[in-house]
């Protein structure tokens, strides 16, 4: 009988050195190996002899390979290791957004321990304390979230066993105030008091309901003139799809003035169509909005650049763009989340209904009440030489 092998030994093509592959209590596991192939080979056949001789897992990985042990890894030394893992595998602004997350994480009271020692009451009461400072449920939720994609990243490396954020109570996020949008009128003043710097991004936001990271991320050769199209890379699209979203005649002009006055302008067309931060972006709609008297102030007071994006598509949608449509252009995964905007087209049912009345032409007939006149009133099928005309019926 032939006898089966622990792990195997294999190389990556563009990656340096040498890595192994072994299965382990039902689990799979990968890790670079060494330089050479012999190196991989001698590390797999020493790591199989100490799990077979009762060492476990985390400290065998630790003794061949060098990794910190589950049970010696705090949750603020296994941040950087998560976020080079995560970089490869996420969009640039999702790991940044992660990075700054992160942060904040590693000053939690339980941040300190080992893996392996942080129970969900550390997770459920830093949490609770959180809310009662002010932070929103909803951000304390996406603070767990990455909390636990942490968690289950140390668990696929061997670092421990259990992720303790599964057994935490999320906050309800029903109820949640809804999103600021604004009218025709009210988008237009906008623009009119924007700084300079502000205008062509608010002017691209609010016709085509943009992401700010998908705007912040154009490049010149990204802006197509002749066809009058802005291009989403996939890269910086959400889904990680792409999609070519079409320039109104306002942004078309828009875009022409803000390229005469730009000083240089890359040949390859590789440079930033903004020259904008996140943080001035967001200090440049804030003053906007502050000059702006013709938004009230309710909605100033909880206005913030996605809500543009929210304005855009509420506006299409009042306007009669189809909501499919208006989800190709906004970039949405699904029709339901584009669902979300239905109610500003009220009269959208009532317009289907018509269109296809008019398509199907049945002709409008007189319906007499049977009570009144009983059956034998009835007018028969057109068409018929007996058919009786409407205007014999009184209507």
């Amino acid at each position: 009988m032939r006898r089966r092998s622990f792990g195997s030994v294999f190389h990556r093509d563009g990656k340096p050195g040498f890595y192994v592959a072994f299965r382990w209590e039902g689990k799979r596991y990968r890790r670079a190996g060494g330089p050479t192939r012999e190196v991989a080979t001698q590390n797999l056949v020493r790591l199989h002899a100490l799990l077979i001789g009762g060492r476990a897992l985390p400290e065998a990985l630790a003794e061949v390979f060098g990794e910190a042990c589950g049970s010696r890894l705090a949750f603020r030394d296994a941040a950087p290791l998560y976020l080079e893992h995560a970089k490869a595998r996420k969009k640039v602004s999702t790991w940044e957004s992660d990075i700054k997350r992160l942060r904040l994480l590693i000053d939690a009271p339980w941040a300190g321990k080992y893996l392996g020692d942080i129970a969900p009451s550390d997770l459920t009461r830093w949490a609770h304390e959180r809310t009662k400072e002010g932070t929103s449920g909803a951000t304390v939720n996406r603070d767990l979230a990455l909390a636990s994609a942490l968690f289950k990243w140390a668990i696929g490396m061997g670092y421990l066993d259990t992720n303790p954020v599964k057994r935490v109570e999320r906050f309800s996020e029903k109820g949640r105030a809804r999103e600021v949008y604004l009218t025709a009128e009210e988008s237009r003043a906008l623009v009119e008091v924007a700084s300079p710097a502000l205008r062509p991004v608010l002017v691209l936001a609010l016709s085509t309901g943009m992401r700010r990271g998908e705007i912040l991320a154009l490049e010149w050769r990204d802006v197509d003139f002749t066809r009058r199209e802005v291009l989403v890379r996939p890269e910086n699209e959400k889904a990680g799809r792409g999609r070519v979203v079409p320039m109104t005649h306002d942004l078309l002009a828009e875009f022409a003035r803000f390229r005469s006055e730009s000083r240089v302008l890359p040949l390859d067309g590789r440079g930033r169509l903004f020259d904008v931060s996140e943080t001035h972006l967001r200090r440049h709609f804030a003053g906007a909005v502050r000059r702006c008297p013709a938004i009230p102030i309710d909605k100033r007071d909880r206005l913030t650049f996605h809500d543009i994006r929210h304005t855009a598509a509420s506006l299409m949608v009042a306007a009669g763009v189809p909501l499919f449509d208006v989800a190709k252009l906004l970039g949405h995964s699904t029709l339901a989340v584009t669902m979300r905007y239905a109610h500003f087209a009220p009269e959208a049912g009532r317009s289907a209904v018509d269109s296809l009345g008019r398509t199907l032409a049945l002709g409008a007939r007189a319906v007499v009440p049977i009570a009144a006149t009983g059956t034998d009133a009835l007018p028969e099928r057109p068409g018929r030489e007996d058919a009786i005309p409407a205007a014999r019926l009184g209507t």
